[in-house]
């Protein structure tokens, strides 16, 4: 393309690879695949229309080659086509590439960081990335510049339904509130379920109300387990310590008892477990997993931030290599090799 002095062209030919050029391409040619957004904008599209209208489309979308049908996907620039298309125009300004390597990816970033996504579309975005993607935790970090924390949070938020999701996002936009419906949903779908519809009756979903019941089922849920890893009563007599082969003592089985307050105060994994009798001459190697273990990592910010580590086999992080670390009762999921031991409380 030569040089013009129009400056429309000008800004064009800034956005062109080598032999790339501008073409009016048919709306009704292009597809849409689905976006981390999954409603559309119409502030912003109506914005984006009446500047085109204005000024003309400087900057043209970006478009893959056509497949079988003719048809060619949409890479970059859904504002503009959703803008052309209000302004019922037939045509659009559109370079075509080459589909760009993780373009998932790509396409989140730039919505994360363009439009305001709301929790549920970036929870989705988020698990898609680690589901269809194969990405890790620590990659997904590292892309979108979030912290463990909020990648951890938004993982969880994720896997409720969608039906949930939907709903419950009419009536909060918190991130923390969200999240500890994602618990109590792992623990209850059908607490879950009541919790949105007393929401929705109440006009909102309060995070103090919402924490309070997903604390009950954790804390039911840790008594659950402790009644049954707890020993059978023996009969007084002679043999009442004998075991069979690879059977677990009761100070082994209670070595498995590991619980965490929601609350984050005072947590001691495996400190609810009813108090029992150590038989004679059992291992000291049990009382660490009585223990609280205090860790510290980086958070975004590069700032030292210090929590317990989870130890229980009822919450485990989703990612191999990660660890959960309770922060001000908030689960956050970190590789393990960002984490440092800082002391350990009995």
């Amino acid at each position: 393309m030569s040089k013009s002095n129009n400056s429309v062209a000008n800004t064009l030919e800034s956005v062109f690879d080598d032999g790339e050029y501008v073409m009016d391409f048919p709306l009704a040619s292009i597809v849409i695949n689905p976006q981390v957004r999954r409603k559309r904008n119409l502030a912003k599209i109506k914005e984006i229309s009446e500047s085109i209208e204005q000024h003309g489309q400087l900057e043209p979308i970006v478009i893959g080659f056509p497949d079988d049908e003719g048809l060619c996907p949409l890479y970059y620039g859904h504002t503009r086509y959703y803008a052309q298309q209000e302004r019922g125009s037939i045509t659009i300004k559109a370079i075509q590439r080459e589909k760009p390597p993780a373009i998932r990816v790509t396409q989140f970033a730039e919505n994360l960081h363009r439009e305001d996504l709301t929790i549920v579309d970036i929870a989705i975005g988020i698990n898609d990335l680690k589901e269809l993607d194969g990405l890790k935790a620590k990659e997904i970090c590292e892309q979108l510049r979030m912290s463990n924390s909020q990648v951890s949070k938004y993982s969880s938020i994720g896997s409720m339904p969608i039906e949930l999701l939907d709903r419950a996002e009419k009536i909060s936009n918190d991130i923390d509130t969200f999240y500890y419906l994602s618990n109590i949903y792992k623990r209850s779908p059908a607490d879950a379920e009541q919790v949105i519809s007393e929401g929705e009756k109440a006009g909102e979903l309060n995070r103090v109300m919402v924490r309070s019941v997903s604390d009950k089922l954790k804390n039911a849920g840790n008594t659950d387990e402790n009644d049954q890893d707890s020993p059978p009563q023996e009969p007084k007599g002679k043999g009442k310590d004998k075991k069979e082969p690879g059977e677990k003592s009761g100070s082994d089985r209670e070595s498995l008892d590991e619980g965490e307050n929601q609350s984050g105060d005072n947590i001691n994994v495996g400190g609810n477990s009813p108090e029992r009798k150590e038989p004679a001459g059992a291992s000291n190697k049990t009382d660490i997993f009585k223990a609280t273990l205090i860790v510290s990592f980086m958070d975004a910010n590069n700032e030292t931030v210090e929590g317990v580590l989870i130890n229980s086999t009822d919450d485990k992080p989703s990612e191999v290599n990660c660890a959960l670390v309770l922060v001000d009762g908030l689960r956050n999921e970190i590789p393990l090799e960002e984490l440092k031991l800082v002391r350990i409380s009995y």
